[in-house]
């Protein structure tokens, strides 16, 4: 299974023109080469992958549901739209909460405390 965030067969016509070298100045050319060369390859996975009647794909609107139509005639992508629980995350509950976290966590209530979360 596969969650499909971007269509990169889509995001290409609308960057395309801009990736042109007759478009950017000479010292940019080694960049709009890469990204023409690194577009090129993602579109060529998705096509491999993506035409793949045996990968099953989530899309995470239904725009890209109809761009994995469009582009790759998947007209089995399931839409789990992106969403907040807003009666878990809210402001409410977020005060009521935020005492015994930051004691949880050896942080004093004026200390300043930036939360990182990153995908490797």
């Amino acid at each position: 299974m596969i969650v499909v965030h971007i269509v990169f067969h889509k995001f290409y016509h609308q960057v395309k023109a801009e990736l042109a070298l007759s478009s950017v100045p000479l010292r940019s050319w080694s960049r709009a080469i890469h990204r023409e060369l690194y577009y090129k390859l993602i579109m060529f996975l998705e096509r491999k992958i993506y035409s793949d009647p045996g990968v099953r794909l989530v899309a995470v609107s239904h725009l890209l549901a109809k761009h994995l139509e469009l582009h790759f005639r998947r007209t089995d992508v399931t839409v789990i739209p992106h969403a907040v629980d807003t009666l878990k995350f809210s402001e409410t509950t977020r005060v009521a909460r935020r005492s015994a976290s930051r004691q949880s966590l050896h942080f004093a209530d004026n200390e300043f405390v930036l939360l990182l979360i990153v995908n490797n």
